[in-house]
């Protein structure tokens, strides 16, 4: 899919500030504990530098917030 995005983001008429768009991931700070069954959230937190730097001279941004733990009524329930 950012393959395809990278496509049509790259044709964009750059803004003031010369960028064409922003590709923005969501991931969670599990991506960072190494625990078993968080590959996925690896996986996308450690393809974000590698992709701004690839696609960066096309003026395409890229970032990921990775969420962290809430406390919500919802997990406060499990006590």
């Amino acid at each position: 899919m950012i393959q395809q995005a990278v496509i049509l983001m790259a044709q964009n008429e750059p803004n003031e500030d010369k960028t064409r768009g922003e590709i923005i991931h969501t991931s969670s700070v599990a991506a960072f504990d190494g625990q078993m069954g968080q590959v996925a959230y690896a996986a996308v937190a450690g393809m974000t530098l590698p992709l701004a730097r690839e696609i960066g001279e096309f003026g395409i941004r890229v970032c990921t917030i990775c969420l962290g733990v809430y406390d919500t009524p919802l997990l406060a329930a499990k006590e």
